[in-house]
């Protein structure tokens, strides 16, 4: 899912696995694709979407990848 913003991009993708973790695993690839690869537009924000709550692991694992690699990563629980 792409939201356009009037000057950035929100890239989102949404999993279906029966962990954050796993969602963040399955998701990350596909964000950094379509965020990064030449000549794509680059987004703002790279929001990983799951049914299960983001646990504390997860929440580190991101800030730990956001510091690390300054990349502009989310995770939003939605439940169904």
């Amino acid at each position: 899912l792409v939201v356009k913003c009037p000057e950035e991009y929100w890239f989102y993708e949404i999993k279906t696995a029966h962990t954050a973790k796993a969602c963040i695993r399955q998701a990350i690839g596909q964000l950094l694709e379509y965020s990064y690869w030449p000549n794509n537009q680059e987004a703002t924000r790279l929001v990983i979407v799951g049914e299960p709550s983001f646990d504390e692991e997860a929440k580190r694992y991101l800030e730990i990848l956001k510091a690390r690699f300054s990349l502009p990563l989310e995770y939003e629980s939605v439940e169904i």
